[in-house]
């Protein structure tokens, strides 16, 4: 354990009980705080950087290029004939 840290412990010792929880609801508060605040950060981040696949691939130009197919495979009920058996 670092002096720092050490010293911090001593003066806290030597608080009353009541300066005691003080402090102690002071660094749980704070905690809470730091944790939310990368918790957004985080979230945000994510937000930035997640795209789809048809995202990824619409940017490198790869989405429409195949030719004399159907547009949307997922509507044509024919394409689906006996899935799942």
């Amino acid at each position: 354990m670092s002096p720092q840290l050490e010293n911090i412990f001593t003066q806290i010792d030597s608080l009353n009980k009541e300066e005691q929880i003080e402090v102690f609801h002071y660094l749980e508060q704070r905690l809470h705080d730091d944790k939310e605040k990368d918790d957004r950060s985080f979230n945000e981040s994510v937000a930035e950087t997640e795209r789809s696949a048809y995202d990824l691939l619409a940017e490198i130009g790869v989405i429409g290029v195949a030719k004399n197919l159907p547009s949307d495979l997922s509507s044509n009920k024919e394409y689906f004939k006996d899935f799942g058996h």
